[in-house]
């Protein structure tokens, strides 16, 4: 059963917990706002990122030589995918801030030659699985 759990302060923004079945109702975002990209990160990720103010890539997203982001369409598909039955935090950015660094590839945006900056971030969402 997934449920709906409390909000919670994280880094400078606020970071929302819900369960995956309620990922359009939980993410503040304007859904005509098209300019808004995710990068979603499993709890050691996040936690490091934190601690060093900026994300150079998973062991995936470095061994393919780019930082694999999601736009709010493609969220479900990719947690579904390859991140389900894990906690994991959904950070929300920009386009604009990474926008000399990404390319589109397959309707995915990609970051090429940059690191992920805590500063950038516009929000942080926690997801469970439960």
């Amino acid at each position: 059963m997934k449920k709906l759990l409390t909000s919670l302060l994280l880094v400078q923004s606020f970071s929302n917990t819900f369960a995956y079945s309620k990922l359009d109702e939980c993410l503040n975002v304007n859904q005509e706002d098209k300019t808004r990209i995710f990068k979603i990160l499993r709890e050691g990720e996040w936690t490091q990122f934190k601690w060093d103010g900026h994300f150079s890539g998973s062991i995936h997203d470095r061994r393919d030589g780019f930082i694999h982001m999601a736009t709010l369409d493609k969220l479900e598909y990719v947690i579904s995918k390859y991140f389900s039955d894990i906690p994991i935090h959904i950070v929300e950015f920009s386009e604009h801030s990474y926008q000399d660094s990404i390319r589109w590839e397959n309707g995915f945006p990609h970051v090429y030659g940059d690191s992920l900056r805590i500063e950038d971030i516009v929000n942080v969402y926690r997801c469970i699985e439960e």
